[in-house]
C-alpha cells in the first residue's frame, strides 16, 4: 500500500479530528513524498497508518495526512479484530496476530521493531530491483 504525504503537521485540525488534544503538531514528513504503509490499526475508533518518517522512524498517523496512491495490500498481511482499545489490526502476521504483538511494536520492544525494519528493508530492496 502506497501513500503520498499531503500534510506535515496537525495545525488547523480540531481535537475531534485528532481524537484529543495533541501537543506535537509538526510531523516528520516531506510533503509530496511517497511512503509505504506497513500496517493499519483501529485504535479507540480512529484509523492509523504505520509509516516511516523522514528520519526512518516508525510513526502512526491519520489517513487524512496522506493520499492513497495504491490501495493494494501486501500478500503477507492479515486482518485481526479484537474487543478493546485496539479493535482491528491489518498488517504482517508477526504484528497483527494478536494485541500483544502490536503492543510490543508500539512500545518499541527491540525484537519487534527489528522484525519490522527487516521487512521494510526487504521491501525496499525488492522495489528497487523491479524495473
Amino acid at each position: 500500500m502506497k501513500v503520498k504525504v499531503l500534510h506535515s503537521s496537525y495545525v488547523g485540525r480540531s481535537n475531534e479530528q485528532l481524537g484529543g488534544p495533541y501537543q506535537q503538531s509538526e510531523r516528520h514528513y516531506v510533503i509530496g513524498s511517497e511512503l509505504e504503509v506497513h500496517a493499519i490499526v483501529v485504535f479507540e475508533g480512529r484509523i492509523l497508518f504505520c509509516v516511516f518518517d523522514k528520519f526512518e522512524d516508525f510513526t502512526w498517523d491519520y489517513p487524512w495526512m496522506f493520499e492513497v496512491l495504491d490501495g493494494a495490500v501486501p500478500d503477507d498481511w492479515i486482518v485481526n479484530c479484537f474487543d478493546g482499545a485496539v479493535s482491528m489490526i491489518v498488517g504482517p502476521e508477526f504484528l497483527a496476530k494478536n494485541v500483544e504483538a502490536y503492543q510490543e511494536f508500539v512500545e518499541l520492544v527491540p525484537e519487534a521493531v527489528q522484525r519490522m525494519r527487516e521487512r521494510w528493508r526487504t521491501r525496499c530492496d525488492q522495489s528497487r530491483a523491479t524495473p
